[in-house]
């Protein structure tokens, strides 16, 4: 598909809605609206999103799996995971992020992160203070010119 924008009310009426693929399109954002409140699953994957904000996944507060996988990614906003409690599986490889300072302080019951193949050169102290379950952090190629940890 070519997909770049979703409106507002696009998903009225999938209450019910679980898994959400929209992988392979043009997105460069995405605001979660409140009937997604069901959703377990979400892939955004292969877009042209550049910022995550907390707006984006606001009313998925039961979501398990993220996959954000090749999109243009440079920033995580503060809090963006905040209101997400169950959330096992995060993937956020092949990215354009230089330092990711904050984000996955509230990522309590995350299992596995992917941060794999993005351009990261520092790795900031305290980043995974609360992420005492996870099983598998992938920081593989994470970065040719890798200077430091914060």
């Amino acid at each position: 598909n070519q997909i770049f924008l979703i409106e507002n009310d696009a998903f009225i009426g999938l209450e019910n809605l679980k898994y959400l693929y929209l992988s392979y399109n043009l997105l460069k954002n995405f605001y979660s609206t409140s009937n997604l409140n069901s959703l377990k699953i979400f892939d955004l994957s292969f877009n042209l999103i550049e910022i995550l904000n907390k707006e984006m996944f606001e009313s998925m507060k039961i979501i398990e799996k993220i996959w954000l996988k090749k999109n243009k990614l440079k920033k995580i906003e503060k809090s963006v995971f905040s209101l997400i409690t169950n959330l096992k599986i995060l993937s956020i490889e092949y990215n354009e992020f230089e330092a990711i300072t904050f984000g996955f302080e509230k990522l309590n019951y995350i299992d596995k992160l992917n941060l794999s193949y993005n351009g990261m050169r520092i790795l900031h102290k305290f980043l995974f203070n609360n992420s005492k379950r996870i099983n598998l952090l992938d920081l593989s190629q994470f970065s040719k010119n890798f200077s430091k940890i914060n």
